[in-house]
């Protein structure tokens, strides 16, 4: 058996004790959890009492990057922290798994991504996860596979609660962040949708804000061209963070001719019939959550069925 990876864990905040820490400690004996840092040893403290074993507490950034049993690190700081900690731990010789997005402006992501090319022999990952999703994984293959012909168009529509837990954080609230939620969800929703159609040529959007607790935007339209479908395949993508529901409400649908693939309710859906999609549908959805909706139709669209797969495909 190999040794295990020795990590430290770089920042104590909610995402740490509810996603990263007990997800590396699932990985058992393929990795060790040797050091917790925080700016504050109370926060740092709380964080390693959550171990079933002792690990070194560390305030000093530059001490943890230094130390000799750290072989990687897991990097979950605020947004506007990580390329400069991300830079450094790289030159420190760690391997870095880091939060998305990796910066909060493209030039500042564009000039990590340059620091980062004299480490070629480090690895270096970025936390997004949407890409392996296996609904997105089965959608992908049945729209290369052809089975809803020549992708025509696509609709991805969220409207999604924030968890009071995460407005904590004062750097959120702020405003200084430039994308806010939207960019820091957004990382998901665009990888998936690469993952779906291939890679992006064009991009017009508009964003507005509802909620002055989330700034400095919360809802955001964007229309979307991609490089692959020459024929003029365009998405338009939704997305508000304004919503006070307390569920999420997702609905993504991708059409083609002869028929329609709605992605992850029924991710490997058979077309029952090859007559065209033809739908029109409207929808208007509040802030608490209440939606109208009509639909109609000149023809009965492809009728689908579930091919042997069944999830939501989100989170």
């Amino acid at each position: 058996m190999s040794d295990p990876v020795r990590i430290a864990l770089l920042g104590a905040g909610v995402f740490v004790h509810k996603a990263h820490a007990p997800s590396l400690l699932e990985l058992g004996d393929a990795l060790q959890i040797v050091a917790v840092y925080s700016r504050t040893h109370a926060s740092a403290q709380r964080l390693a009492d959550l171990m079933p074993y002792p690990v070194d507490i560390y305030t000093d950034l530059e001490a943890v990057l230094a130390a000799e049993n750290v072989d990687a690190v897991d990097i979950v700081l605020p947004i506007p922290m990580l390329p400069s900690v991300v830079a450094q731990a790289l030159a420190a010789g760690k391997h870095v798994f880091s939060e998305k997005p990796i910066a909060p402006t493209l030039a500042e992501a564009q000039a990590l991504l340059a620091q980062s090319q004299p480490f070629a022999d480090q690895v270096w990952m970025v936390g997004e996860n949407w890409r392996y999703e296996a609904a997105f994984q089965t959608a992908a293959q049945a729209i290369r596979a052809g089975r809803i012909g020549q992708p025509l168009f696509c609709n991805l529509s969220l409207q999604l609660p924030v968890r009071r837990d995460y407005l904590q954080a004062d750097w959120r609230r702020t405003g200084e962040f430039p994308g806010g939620f939207l960019l820091d969800g957004g990382v998901h929703h665009v990888a998936s949708l690469r993952v779906l159609l291939g890679e992006i040529e064009s991009v017009y959007a508009m964003t507005a804000s509802h909620r002055s607790d989330l700034p400095p935007a919360d809802t955001m339209s964007v229309t979307i061209g991609f490089c692959q479908w020459r024929a003029g395949h365009i998405l338009d993508y939704l997305c508000s963070w304004g919503y006070t529901g307390n569920r999420c409400h997702t609905d993504r649908r991708d059409r083609g001719e002869p028929a329609g693939l709605p992605w992850g309710a029924a991710a490997a859906a058979r077309p029952r019939d090859r007559a065209p999609a033809v739908q029109c549908s409207h929808q208007c959805t509040g802030r608490t959550g209440r939606v109208y909706r009509r639909h109609t139709g000149a023809h009965p669209t492809s009728q689908l069925t579930s091919g042997g797969f069944a999830g939501s495909g989100s989170r």
